[in-house]
């Protein structure tokens, strides 16, 4: 549930004012389904959820019951605490803040290809500008005393219109996740919520329109708190002074908001005018196809498929708003989790293994302060007889420089009137279980002295460092939580920075002391992206241990053709601060080039010789090539020439043997004329007759020349 009226959106960057009104969105069926689920979630996280209120306490120093406090002041009994608990979690804690991951973007393409520095660095400046490696640190805290830690990814408007990112940490008793995921981080739940009591003033500014009665989910009751003696929603109602002025500036409704995916069929099919593979709903499928036929292209293929369509709804006595999630990275929630147990399929943290341990420890040490205070402190035991005035002896007794007047006889020869009173001794044993109940909490944990920082004795350092890795060794499978879950969150700040903030605004590149401002453009929405998740170079301790790795190296290196940018990249790692790191940068970038040595001039001047014998032979070799290529093309133009002649002349032939037909044809002609005038017949019948004639003849010919063939 978002914390501020601006600070949720739908699937395109809108804020809650851009999807419907309050009840347009309402649908009994889907609220009836949603608070089924909630009711599951709840239920089967009762058990989880009262362990970790008392591992919360345990960390606070809350480590006695109150059966246990009213017990210890009935007996006079000192209630102690000694927290070496929460040192523990800071200890852990501190590992992860200074150990912190880095998230960069590798374009997906084919070929080589290296990192996108502009994605990269403007996940790194959204991520600096709402503090989330801060917020993510309290998470993974969460996650150390309780088993889970949540996050939540979203954007906001209220400080810049333009839109900023911001990933607030969450409390994970807010939470209520599917019973049904048992992978890490509950990567495969179909559905979370988070219920939250917000003021009313907030849900109205939240959901404008809504009355309080709408704003109020009474039937998300948290069985997991304890129950009131009275009502805790009218609790501010009731006022101490009985006026009738009644303060309802912190009245709160319980609001409930859900986040879950469902199946959505779909076609993929290939664009006819990119001709790239995509994937359309069925409307958006159906209408494609209606357009390619009118236009007279023929129906595209497309295959039946389905996909996740991540949904997201605001729920009170009935679903006020509901709108489509990110289209990429998942849920906007993000969790964090520890150790499985795997009978009741639920996370818990390292405070669960120290409870007992802290326990015993402060029990004896309370049992031990207790018989030292009641034991006996220089009291005695005397006769009846033993003293003459009892009351001057009970005031003289005390004082050091008193005389007290005992009886005649009293204390001579020992007679037995007056003598010490037997002090109660320290069971023995109980110091060494006092010290195994100390020393327990860091065995449970994990975490050894060389991790707290606390070894008193004297050890080499390589034995203390691997005793550190051994101890990081127990705690990797939170580590490991941690690490997929910047994964995660970083496609999904992927996915809101180049559909919401590439709107060419500008984003820093770089250190404090080198910091340049580029704008942040559009990429190509069909490029996609590797998240790999980094050490950051700031991180105290990976500097230094790279960096007394490198000193180790430097001697090694020494004459070796490195160049400078390559000593800067390394420099990075160094405890030196970033001013002179990047005073140490721009003095090198600006330093005049030192002339070169003899040694060096001599082996430039034998490279640029070798590379000039190379040109030449190369030279040499192509201009062979090249005069062998014009003899094969000469030889080809002289056949050319020969065949143009040779054409030319049986060109000449066939026009002489025209003319010539020509010319007999026309004497042909001109004796058939004069025939015709000599026997008077029009000349077209004569011409006809020839032409049967002609035919008469062209039949006879295959009979003749088969009856020819009969004969031979």
């Amino acid at each position: 549930m978002a914390d501020d009226a601006d600070s949720e959106g739908t699937d395109d960057g809108d804020v809650l004012a851009g999807v419907p009104g309050v009840g347009e969105d309402h649908d009994p069926k889907l609220f009836e389904r949603l608070q089924d689920w909630y009711r599951h979630a709840r239920d089967f996280s009762h058990e989880w959820r009262v362990n970790a209120r008392v591992c919360y306490d345990f960390v606070a120093g809350v480590q006695w019951s109150e059966e246990d406090i009213a017990a210890l002041k009935e007996q006079l009994r000192p209630v102690i605490t000694f927290n070496r608990i929460q040192p523990m979690i800071d200890t852990i804690s501190g590992l992860e803040i200074g150990n912190r991951q880095d998230v960069v973007y590798i374009p997906r393409q084919v070929g080589a290809q290296g990192v996108n520095d502009l994605l990269t660095e403007a996940a790194r400046f959204y991520r600096g500008e709402c503090e989330a490696d801060d917020e993510e640190s309290d998470a993974f805290r969460d996650v150390v005393t309780c088993g889970m830690g949540w996050t939540e990814t979203r954007l906001s408007y209220d400080d810049d219109q333009d839109g900023m990112i911001e990933v607030p940490r969450i409390d994970a008793l807010e939470m209520y996740w599917d019973p049904s995921a048992r992978r890490k981080n509950i990567g495969d739940r179909r559905y979370h919520c988070r219920v939250k009591d917000t003021p009313v003033d907030d849900a109205k500014a939240l959901v404008p329109g809504a009355t309080v009665e709408d704003l109020d989910a009474g039937w998300a009751a948290d069985t997991g708190v304890a129950a009131e003696p009275h009502d805790a929603q009218q609790a501010p109602f009731y006022r101490n002074d009985q006026s009738d002025k009644i303060d309802r500036e912190r009245t709160t409704v319980r609001m409930v908001e859900f986040e879950w995916w469902d199946f959505e069929e779909c076609y993929r099919t290939v664009d006819a005018f990119t001709k790239q593979l995509i994937t359309l709903s069925v409307p958006d499928f159906r209408q494609y196809v209606n357009r390619i036929g009118a236009i007279g292209w023929a129906e595209p293929p497309g295959v039946h498929m389905r996909r996740k369509v991540y949904w997201r709804a605001l729920l009170g006595s009935k679903i006020l708003k509901k709108w489509k999630g990110p289209a990429k990275g998942g849920f906007a929630y993000k969790c964090m989790t520890a150790k499985r147990d795997r009978n009741r399929n639920t996370w818990y943290g390292l405070v669960g293994a120290m409870m007992d341990p802290q326990r015993w420890a402060n029990k004896w040490m309370s049992q031990s302060l207790h018989i030292l205070n009641t034991g006996a402190k220089g009291g005695i035991i005397a006769d009846e007889d033993a003293f003459d005035d009892w009351d001057q002896a009970l005031e003289d007794w005390a004082s050091p420089d008193a005389i007290v007047k005992a009886a005649a006889g009293a204390v001579q020869g020992g007679n037995g009137k007056i003598m010490p009173r037997p002090t109660n001794e320290v069971p023995a044993g109980l110091d060494k279980l006092l010290t195994l109940a100390i020393s327990s909490i860091r065995d449970c944990a994990g975490v050894n002295l060389e991790l707290l920082g606390q070894v008193a004795q004297d050890q080499p350092g390589v034995v203390e460092h691997m005793r550190k890795q051994a101890g990081m060794t127990v705690l990797q499978d939170i580590f490991s939580a941690l690490r997929r879950y910047r994964k995660e969150q970083g496609k999904l700040l992927l996915y809101y920075i180049t559909n919401f903030m590439s709107d060419g605004r500008l984003i820093r590149v770089g250190g404090a002391e080198n910091a340049q401002y580029v704008p942040l453009v559009k990429q190509p929405d069909t490029i996609e992206y590797d998240v790999i998740v980094d050490q950051m170079p700031t991180s105290p301790n990976m500097k230094e241990q790279v960096w007394i790795t490198l000193t180790q190296l430097f001697p090694f290196m020494k004459g070796l053709p490195i160049p400078p940018q390559a000593y800067l990249e390394l420099m990075k790692y160094s405890p030196l601060p970033a001013s002179v790191l990047s005073k140490v940068e721009e003095a090198i970038k600006n330093a005049p080039q030192p002339p070169p040595s003899p040694q060096q001039i001599r082996a430039q001047s034998g490279a640029k010789l070798d590379e000039a014998k190379s040109m030449l032979t190369m030279a040499q070799a192509h201009d062979v090539a090249t005069q062998n290529s014009i003899d094969q093309m000469r030889a080809k133009a002289e056949n050319a020439k020969t065949m143009v002649d040779a054409a030319h002349a049986q060109i000449d032939m066939r026009a002489a043997d025209a003319d010539a037909e020509v010319k007999r044809s026309q004497a042909i002609l001109n004796l058939a004329k004069a025939e015709a005038e000599h026997q008077g017949i029009p000349l077209d019948q004569l011409l006809g007759m020839v032409e049967i004639l002609d035919r008469i003849r062209s039949l006879r010919q295959p009979a003749n020349s088969q009856s020819d063939q009969a004969a031979a």
